[in-house]
């Protein structure tokens, strides 16, 4: 897997997306929404500076990351396609996203999604806290690395 250059057109393809069962709540709406509600994504500022998309070694876009850089740790988000999903794709996926990052990284990831969770201890990532927020319990997990 290698990163490339996130653009428009990524960003609206995330929008045809469609997750099932418990991971239908990563579904995202319309790009016409998601640009009247004021999402980040929607941004061009935002999605060059933050964003890098995941392909696979075909060149197939297999999903993003987001990268912020917040009082010296990184915030990292991940999403992959959902065709993709499930095939034991992830520790490398994030790891493609992680690779060039030096010091305290952290994501925060749904409890309830066991997948994600496995896959970033699998990574390195340390649960450090649990909150409840907006009907579901979310884990903040950390990873210190040189």
């Amino acid at each position: 897997m290698k990163l490339g250059k996130f653009t428009l057109k990524d960003a609206k393809d995330i929008c045809n997306w469609k997750y099932d069962g418990f991971y239908s709540i990563y579904n995202e709406p319309s790009w016409e929404e998601m640009v009247n509600t004021g999402r980040k994504l929607c941004l061009k500022k935002v999605r060059d500076s933050e964003y890098v998309k995941v392909l696979d070694d075909n060149n197939n876009y297999i999903g993003y990351g987001r990268i912020r850089e917040i009082l010296g740790c990184y915030l990292i988000g991940v999403a992959m396609k959902p065709e993709y999903t499930g095939k034991g794709l992830g520790f490398e996926f994030v790891n493609t996203i992680i690779k060039d990052l030096h010091g305290r990284l952290v994501i925060e990831v749904i409890e309830e999604n066991k997948r994600a969770v496995k896959c970033y201890e699998k990574v390195g990532f340390k649960v450090v806290n649990r909150k409840f927020f907006e009907d579901n319990y979310y884990l903040t997990m950390i990873l210190d690395k040189e």
